[in-house]
């Protein structure tokens, strides 16, 4: 079985049994998927879409009433929180 998160990894996993490998991907995959940072990714990945297919419908409208423009406003005005949550979050190092 070849590991290809990094060179350390890899190393490490030579002449290892199942077991012990499944142990080291149970230890190092949560880490990488925080320090690469991939759910917020994945999440404004996801608010992108919404928010071009939201203004797009919008768009089409011939005659759009009240309530859908403040629909189509309350999803433009959630950008501004969403990429400020995506922007302060992520993994803080210790500084131990």
């Amino acid at each position: 079985m070849l590991i290809y998160l990094n060179n350390g990894l890899k190393k490490r996993m030579n002449g290892l049994t199942t077991k012990e490998i499944k142990s080291v991907l149970i230890e190092k995959i949560p880490y990488y998927i925080n320090e690469w940072r991939i759910l917020p990714r994945v999440m404004v990945g996801l608010y992108g879409y919404v928010f071009w297919h939201v203004s797009t419908w919008f768009m089409a409208l011939a005659d759009p009433t009240a309530s859908q423009a403040a629909f189509v406003s309350t999803i433009v005005g959630a950008s501004a929180a969403f990429f400020g949550l995506y922007v302060n979050s992520g993994y803080k190092k210790s500084k131990e």
